[in-house]
């Protein structure tokens, strides 16, 4: 029977074949170079297709490389003069088709492997997969859109069932899931069999089947543990274990004035403190001797009674202080000279002898004279003393304050007043220093720094001396505060510009030595009634010199201007 075709162009004008007008063509062996009768309607029109033309009456629509027009559409086109098996059109993408065998292409899919629920598979050709249906029985086919279902094709017609009407024993339970729910019981008997059969060490568990419990008992035999490496202790102590225990503890300690003695027999401890009536201790008398140096004298002990040799104390003089012996009498004396204020001999008795005031004194009185401006030292009588290896007891007095008594235990403390520093140099020597500053006086011989405040800038003329050098920071200064000490004296002040320069200070405000405003003026009087204008060039120098009245508390002030640097 002859091959039906037909054939479609794009050009109405050429000619439109339509399904129902089928070409009729004769034998495949005549179709090349065969012209054929094309019927289109009640035409005809010659159709001629060969190896490599299609040719439509005289229009040609293939020419062996390219279709030059219009389209063809049909169920089977037969390619002429093309061997060497089953081929398929392939459009090369250059808009011409070129005919191409099956087959010689290579994938990814190695395998099909059946899952849960399904049977088959394979490696190779076609495969086939089965959804097991033995698991599921009673399938209905009603639909419920409000529940979850399962959606089967069972032989050709869908099968569904809602997920909460299978029940776990629907399936053969092949895997050996539960498929009912269990009872306590049954859970109490699966949970007691793991407590037979199984490793019990130091314990035993029970399962008591009557009331599903579980008893569990520790061995209490500490015998059975292994104390290799805890070291506790395994067994009860007796009354006599434990005394011997602690009486060994009494063998070999450090026993001072005092005996122990452990008693096995009856288990105690004797305690027995040693005869204090026996003084057995050493007493000591109190002198000044030459230090070893020109800058150093010794306040010696010496051993008495039942003890020997002697024990001294160094007294060394530091910078600006010399040191001088007197018999028993030891003299510090200023040896620095100030240009502005020198202290004299009297201060500087004044300023030791207060040092004397307050402090611990143990069995010695020291006692500032004013009047030769000496210290008397006196040691207490130890005739009496049944305690001699200390001294029992001294009074400390001074030009004022109450005088205070040193008793046995307490210690003497060496402490510097305002620019004065003490230093224990080692068990028997302690070296008193003046530091060039007097608080509480118009003297000082080093020059301080103080801190730069935009809002309050401190100068503490009372505590570190009578020259200060303050440098400006990155603003002006509203409120010097100046503090003065109790004693009236000469201040100087040196005011820096910073890199900036124009800087300026608002008030002048004077303190006295308790920190209150100064009674007489609370504000510096400058000569001429109004506050300096400071030099406002970078880094030059005003120098302000003040003389303050602490009897009637008034700051005066001249200022000198425009050092440069």
């Amino acid at each position: 029977m002859p091959k039906r075709r037909s054939i479609k162009t794009s050009s109405p004008s050429d000619f439109e074949p339509k399904r129902k007008n089928p070409i009729q063509l004769g034998s495949d062996s005549n179709m090349d170079n065969d012209l054929k009768p094309l019927k289109i309607g009640g035409e005809t029109t010659p159709l001629k297709i060969s190896k490599n033309t299609i040719e439509v009456g005289s229009t040609l629509l293939y020419n062996g490389s390219e279709v030059l027009s219009g389209s063809i559409e049909g169920t089977e086109i037969k390619s002429s003069g093309e061997t060497g098996g089953t081929k398929f059109l392939r459009e090369d993408g250059d808009g011409t088709c070129s005919w191409q065998e099956a087959g010689g292409g290579s994938g990814d899919i190695t395998s099909v492997v059946a899952g849960v629920g399904l049977s088959g598979g394979g490696t190779s050709s076609d495969v086939t997969l089965t959804l097991d249906m033995s698991e599921l029985t009673d399938m209905t086919t009603s639909v419920d859109s409000s529940e979850d279902e399962l959606i089967i094709l069972d032989n050709g017609a869908d099968r569904r069932k809602l997920i909460s009407e299978i029940p776990l024993s629907a399936f053969n339970n092949d895997s050996g899931f539960v498929t009912a729910t269990l009872t306590d019981e049954q859970v109490q008997d699966k949970v007691g069999a793991m407590f037979s059969g199984n490793t019990e060490t130091l314990i035993t568990a029970t399962y008591q089947d009557a009331d599903g419990t579980v008893d569990l008992v520790v061995d209490n035999d500490l015998s059975n543990y292994d104390n290799s490496s805890s070291g506790f202790i395994t067994a009860t102590l007796t009354n006599e274990q434990v005394q011997d225990i602690v009486g060994a503890m009494f063998t070999g300690n450090t026993e001072t004035r005092i005996t122990a003695t452990y008693q096995d027999s009856d288990g105690t401890i004797d305690l027995e403190v040693d005869d204090l009536d026996t003084d057995t201790n050493t007493t000591y008398s109190i002198s000044c001797v030459d230090g070893d140096n020109s800058d150093e004298e010794k306040i010696r002990l010496t051993a008495g009674g039942s003890g020997s040799g002697t024990d001294d104390v160094v007294l060394e003089a530091g910078t600006g202080l010399s040191i001088a012996r007197d018999g028993d009498k030891i003299t510090f004396t200023n040896t620095v000279t100030d240009t502005d204020t020198v202290l004299t001999s009297e201060q500087v008795q004044d300023i030791v002898g207060a040092m004397f005031s307050g402090n611990t004194e143990t069995r010695i009185s020291a006692t500032y004279q004013d009047g030769d401006g000496t210290i008397d030292l006196a040691v207490d009588d130890m005739t009496a003393d049944t305690n001699t290896n200390q001294l029992t007891e001294f009074t400390v007095t001074a030009d004022s304050g109450s005088n205070q008594t040193i008793a046995h235990g307490n210690t003497l403390d060496i402490e510097g007043g305002q620019g004065i520093s003490t230093t224990v140099e080692a068990t028997d020597k302690v070296t008193v220093t003046f530091n060039g500053n007097m608080g509480g006086t118009a003297t000082g011989f080093t020059q301080f720094e103080p801190t730069y405040n935009s809002a309050d800038t401190d100068v503490e003329f009372d505590t570190n001396g009578n020259k200060g050098f303050l440098t400006f920071g990155s603003g002006n200064i509203t409120d010097l505060n100046l503090n003065f000490p109790a004693v009236s004296g000469n201040f100087t002040l040196l005011i820096k510009q910073d890199g900036s320069g124009n800087r300026t200070i608002t008030n002048y405000k004077a303190f006295d030595q308790s920190g209150s405003a100064a009674s007489g003026s609370s504000t510096v009087k400058f000569a001429g009634g109004s506050n300096p204008t400071l030099t406002t060039d970078a880094n030059h120098v005003d120098i302000i010199s003040f003389y303050w009245d602490a009897d009637n508390e008034i700051a005066y002030g001249v200022a000198s201007l425009d050092f440069q640097f």
